[in-house]
């Protein structure tokens, strides 16, 4: 039996150390739970019934939390002393369908039948007639039981009126249809808080736990970059003594990885090689294994692995050179004097760097040293990129970045295809109404996770979904760098343009040339090469300056910069209007709007990557600065500044 308000555990749900944690491990969860301080195991069953994306939309998550950080805010939304007695576990909110149960047999008197029918009514958000008429006895019933002359009232506590009586039926009417079972939710919660007892007692079971029973390869990853961070060492597998599954390594109380789960080994190989197990050497390792089952892919994809460091001299010059290796081999035999030499001198060659190591290694391993996907690039990220990366981890990420451009590198760790008009209600839209809204196109909410572990959803809409279809195909585990714009109210990301970090790694290493996007990654914005005529002019026109002074009195000014989307919709009156970016040499980004009284003439200078400048009325109104029409010019001049397909 455990000790269901145990301080250290609930501790773990207030900082949110929810990987691996049945309910909670999930952007959801994180967001919230978020200012959420877990006193007793109350909070854990209550979160888990919050955590339901009805109650998420209708906002009663947000008022739980509210309550719980300020709890004069229960006494001051109290109802009645009765509706309190019986939501006192949720602060005053009705969560629980036990809750409205309560209410309409405790409060109105109704029979527990009739009680039950009508909360089914409610969950299935029956019409208006059918609830307004239950509505009518519900006050009635709620007056003769608590009004003025109520048979339940006793004296010294308040009367009911019709007016709080009504607003009770409203609350159930709101509320009710989002209500999750108690003893449901208290199930989950137990067994959320039997997780986290585990985490925190036991964690390196709890973790070779999670990784032995996990098959997805990303999944893998961010399991294994949390235990690192609860002090769990993670080695990569190794032939001697790795089996089929993670195993737990004694000696060094640290998880080891599996041989099956580096890609192009196997079950058969990983076999073959355990029956053997342990190897003095790598020639004793040749000698003893079956060559049929471990051929020369499988020692290959074991030696990018790491799990044949402890046997080679030279990983690096083993698999660069494993086609003259393996020639070798089947002349002469690993025994032969000739082929120990070589060996031997390889340990005298450059070997990997930590980040080669860690690179080579994710491509097989899942494990990867317990290190997030990008930390393989960190090295890479410090020479060859060049804006500041905004940390999604940051707890003001969101206000900080509201209603602005930032750049963001993670990887994609959940995609969701959509199109317009899937989420509709209602009637059907007209043929005009569809067209208008572009019914049909596809657009895609990717998840990203940034070395912090945060992930957060991020649109990929219509008008670039198809420019960058194929790194969003490319799937979960594909590192990427972005820019977005953030929205603080709903908490989400709209992308501006993608870039695959692996082939822009690629481009780099083999001096291939880069795409617009990437130019501006590596700090070879467009504005930089366009012959502005002098030094001074052109800081101000790459920067910007005269445009971001305060302490102008100029109410329009010019800005140059690179349109990073364009998105056209119709006004009010069926024209057309746009709405676009825009990102400077100082990678400074602002919205723009445009309205159809200009569009019509300015959209042949204004599209996706192309290098412009252009008169703005300055004072952002909230969704950007407007184009005044007074100045616009492409800058083309400019070579290659339209934006790749891809």
């Amino acid at each position: 039996d455990l000790e269901l308000n145990d301080p250290k555990i609930l501790q773990g749900f207030t900082d949110h150390d929810y990987v691996g944690i049945f309910q909670y491990d999930s952007p959801g969860a994180d967001k919230i739970c978020s200012g959420v301080k877990f006193v007793h195991f109350e909070d854990v069953a209550a979160m888990t019934a919050l955590n339901r994306p009805g109650t998420a939309r209708s906002g009663l998550a947000t008022q739980y939390v509210e309550r719980k950080k300020k709890p004069k805010l229960v006494e001051k939304a109290s109802f009645h002393p009765k509706v309190s007695e019986i939501t006192a576990d949720t602060l005053g909110i009705i969560v629980y369908q036990e809750h409205v149960l309560r209410i309409f047999t405790d409060v109105a008197g109704f029979a527990p039948a009739t009680a039950d029918s009508l909360r089914k009514k409610i969950a299935k958000k029956w019409g208006d007639e059918t609830i307004g008429k239950e509505r009518e006895n519900f006050i009635k019933g709620a007056m003769e039981m608590w009004g003025p002359e109520g048979k339940m009232r006793p004296k010294g506590v308040e009367a009911m009126t019709e007016k709080v009586a009504g607003k009770i039926m409203d609350a159930i009417t709101f509320f009710g249809s989002y209500g999750f079972n108690k003893s449901h939710a208290t199930a989950y919660g137990i067994i959320a808080y039997w997780g986290m007892w585990l985490k925190i007692k036991y964690p390196l079971e709890f973790y070779w736990a999670l990784l032995k029973n996990e098959p997805d390869r990303l999944r893998v990853q961010q399991i294994a970059k949390d235990a690192k961070k609860h002090g769990i060492e993670l080695l990569p597998p190794d032939v001697s003594v790795s089996g089929k599954d993670f195993t737990i390594d004694g000696k060094r109380k640290a998880i080891r990885g599996s041989l099956v789960d580096i890609k192009g080994v196997g079950e058969a190989a990983s076999a073959a090689i355990m029956k053997d197990q342990p190897y003095s050497s790598f020639t004793d390792f040749l000698k003893r294994v079956e060559r049929r089952k471990v051929h020369k892919g499988v020692i290959t994809a074991l030696a990018k692995a790491g799990a044949l460091d402890e046997l080679l001299p030279n990983t690096r010059w083993f698999i660069e050179n494993i086609e003259k290796v393996w020639t070798a081999l089947g002349r002469v035999g690993p025994d032969d004097a000739d082929f120990q030499k070589l060996l031997k001198a390889s340990g005298s060659r450059p070997g990997y760097t930590d980040e080669e190591r860690m690179l080579m290694a994710a491509s097989v391993n899942p494990l990867a040293f317990g290190k997030h996907p990008v930390d393989a690039y960190s090295d890479f990220i410090a020479k060859h990129v060049k804006p500041p990366i905004a940390s999604m981890s940051d707890e003001d990420f969101f206000t900080a970045y509201h209603n602005k451009g930032c750049w963001v590198i993670g990887v994609i760790v959940e995609v969701k295809y959509n199109q317009v008009g899937d989420f509709h209600t209602g009637p059907a839209p007209s043929d005009s109404e569809k067209a208008r809204m572009g019914w049909g196109k596809r657009y895609a909410n990717v998840n990203v996770e940034d070395v912090g572990g945060k992930q957060n959803r991020i649109k990929v809409d219509t008008e670039i979904f198809d420019d960058y279809r194929e790194i969003v195909d490319s799937g979960v585990g594909t590192a990427v760098i972005l820019h977005a714009s953030v929205n603080k109210k709903f908490e989400n990301m709209r992308a501006h343009f993608l870039v695959d970090l692996e082939q822009y790694r690629k481009k780099i290493e083999k001096g291939e040339e880069l795409n617009l996007w990437e130019k501006i990654i590596h700090g070879e914005h467009p504005s930089m090469t366009w012959p502005w005529g002098t030094p001074a002019k052109a800081h101000e026109r790459q920067f910007n300056f005269r445009f971001y002074n305060e302490g102008s009195k100029e109410k329009t000014d010019l800005f140059t910069g690179i349109v990073t989307h364009v998105k056209t919709k119709p006004d009010r009156r069926d024209n057309e209007m746009a709405f676009f970016g825009l990102i400077d040499a100082g990678n400074k980004y602002i919205d723009c709007v445009c309205f159809s009284s200009h569009w019509i003439e300015l959209k042949k200078h204004i599209a996706t990557g192309r290098l412009i400048k252009v008169a703005l009325d300055k004072g952002d109104r909230g969704g950007g600065y407007i184009v005044n029409g007074r100045y616009t010019e492409w800058l083309k001049k400019s070579a290659k500044t339209d934006a790749p397909k891809k």
